[in-house]
């Protein structure tokens, strides 16, 4: 990633087979431009032997007079420590003089810093207008950062509609974790109206696109029963995801060597590798802050996957996942309280956490919800409040959501009967795939 970054800053690379001297005359002159093109040269090891020291030698200079894409650059050596001592700080400094400087890469740089609080006061404020400003500038990965702001509700209300949109932006800017993303947000209908078939296609732009993540996404989707499924296929995905370093396609692949026996060959011991593997993967992840990773990790403790079955540590996980802004991590807590498993019954909590998965956008959620309205547990028996989030579902693209919203019309509950209504519920719950609406 870093050699294509250098590659698209100095677009004259091709020409290092000129006289390394002479362009090191010119930087001495003060031609910045030479100071640039001999950093890049060292950083990629094009026609000199390759060294990071060198190359921060002449990028400061090159930094120092005007290139900002040198800045830039420099703020990378600093920032992960290549060649120089790594200093989060001088990382800043550097980044803020390429952002200032009108390099998108450099607002990226800074506002990735202001974000995880590293050489800087942590301001999530700050980095939000940092990352706008990388994404305005056609930089996907600063897309991809706002989106990641808006799904977990970091310094900005959380709202899954604006994650997706900023996903999008990243996705076809040629970010491929812009594309998985997006692909999760359509496959659970959050923020998006719910579409298994754009979340194929995301997926596979992902796993093209060398996201490991994306090809366990594929996976999924052709994995199960039916006429649209291919469990072999489903099966290639898991390997190259996993192959990859995707927790989620070990834990898939180790279920189909557990369970399976037709598309690979039982093999239980090959299972328990690839769930250990997952697991590693996953407490790895989780422990980075990452909090979908948090709630896989919680999915191994809850089947008892290569680690002994623990319900209290699923949801010590899936409450990780939640606070971390991943609203299935929140759903899925809130059947952990409505079942009892690993935490103490709860109808009261179990509505809170299905509100919370409501308001972030998660389609399912706004109808379990609704149910819960309906029934009384948990929260004040409410028929009117129960319709609002059935349609807020079914708006969403949860098409059993419309079908139960038909029901309550065909039979007046909660509502005056209408059969008119419940028939255009009823085609909308089918039109989304939910065949009993048909």
């Amino acid at each position: 990633m870093k050699k294509i970054l250098l590659i698209a800053l100095f677009g004259f690379v091709s020409l290092y087979a000129l006289d390394v001297a002479d362009f090191e005359r010119r930087c001495n002159n003060g031609n910045a431009d030479a100071c640039g093109f001999l950093g890049s040269l060292y950083f990629t090891g094009k026609g000199v032997t390759q060294s990071y020291s060198k190359a921060a030698e002449f990028l400061e200079k090159a930094c120092d007079g005007g290139s900002a894409d040198s800045c830039t650059v420099l703020g990378a050596l600093y920032n992960h420590g290549q060649g120089v001592t790594q200093n989060k700080s001088k990382a800043a400094k550097f980044y803020e003089k390429a952002c200032d400087g009108g390099s998108a890469m450099g607002c990226f740089g800074l506002g990735a810093l202001y974000m995880a609080g590293q050489g800087v006061t942590q301001n999530l404020s700050k980095a939000k207008e940092l990352l706008e400003t990388a994404c305005d500038g056609g930089y996907a990965n600063g897309c991809y950062g706002l989106g990641y702001l808006y799904y977990n509700g970091a310094g900005v209300t959380q709202n899954y509609s604006k994650a997706a949109k900023f996903y999008e932006k990243a996705c076809y800017g040629g970010y491929a974790a812009g594309c998985a993303d997006l692909g999760d947000l359509y496959y659970y209908g959050a923020g998006v109206t719910q579409s298994e078939s754009k979340a194929a296609k995301l997926y596979e732009k992902a796993c093209d696109g060398g996201y490991a993540d994306g090809c366990a996404g594929r996976g999924k989707l052709d994995d199960g029963v039916g006429a649209t499924k291919d469990r072999f296929k489903a099966a290639e995905f898991y390997e190259k995801a996993c192959d990859g370093g995707s927790a989620a396609g070990c834990a898939s692949l180790g279920d189909l060597y557990y369970y399976d026996g037709i598309v690979v060959t039982q093999d239980r011991s090959k299972a328990k590798e690839l769930y250990e593997k997952a697991k590693e993967l996953y407490e790895k992840a989780c422990d980075g802050g990452s909090a979908g990773n948090c709630y896989g990790l919680g999915a191994l403790y809850y089947a008892g996957q290569g680690v002994t079955q623990n319900f209290s540590k699923t949801a010590k996980f899936y409450e990780k996942a939640c606070n971390g802004g991943y609203a299935y991590g929140c759903y899925e807590l809130g059947g952990l309280y409505m079942t009892g498993e690993g935490v103490t019954q709860n109808f009261s909590k179990v509505a809170e956490l299905y509100e919370k998965t409501c308001d972030g956008g998660y389609a399912h959620g706004c109808y379990e919800l609704g149910v819960l309205y309906r029934t009384g547990e948990g929260v004040t028996q409410n028929d009117s409040k129960a319709v609002e989030l059935y349609e807020t579902a079914c708006d969403g693209g949860y098409a059993y959501g419309c079908y139960e919203l038909g029901n309550l019309y065909y039979y007046g509950e909660g509502v005056t009967q209408n059969k008119s209504k419940a028939a255009k519920f009823y085609k909308k719950a089918c039109d989304g795939g939910y065949r009993e609406g048909c």
